[in-house]
């Protein structure tokens, strides 16, 4: 999971979106194209760990200004380099390009991601586990 959520380059504007879409996927209970869906200021109201939120933050700031265009509309929050909506094919190529920088074979569902982070949150808080997950994103 860790490795996942590290693989995008935070460097340029493309992997900054990408580990935000990432980040919010893992941690919040939502599908693809409700993620996707989301508008700007709707991820404040989601419960995000803060350095989910700081790389949000950094995305709103850094990467988006990019491709927002007077016709974005709903002004959502989360674009593509022409200044549309990102589909949920973009957002599941990012999860296969990360899962491969990451060093497996095959991506993992956004929804099997989404239990073993929130299974290893859970068994840290029982005191199963170290708090050695790394969330500085």
């Amino acid at each position: 999971i860790q490795g996942i959520l590290q693989a995008p380059d935070r460097t340029c504007a493309k992997g900054l979106r990408d580990a935000a879409v990432l980040a919010i996927l893992v941690e919040a209970n939502l599908e693809v194209d409700q993620c996707l869906a989301l508008l700007i200021g709707q991820h404040k109201d989601l419960a995000l760990e803060a350095p989910t939120r700081d790389l949000v933050e950094a995305y709103l700031q850094q990467a988006r200004p990019l491709w927002a265009r007077p016709t974005t509309g709903k002004k959502l929050l989360f674009l593509n380099p022409y200044g549309g909506p990102l589909n949920n094919q973009t957002a599941r190529k990012a999860l296969k390009k990360a899962a491969e920088l990451a060093g497996l074979s095959e991506a993992p569902s956004v929804k099997c991601l989404r239990r073993s982070y929130w299974a290893y949150i859970r068994g840290q808080s029982q005191g199963r586990l170290p708090s050695s997950f790394n969330r500085d994103l």
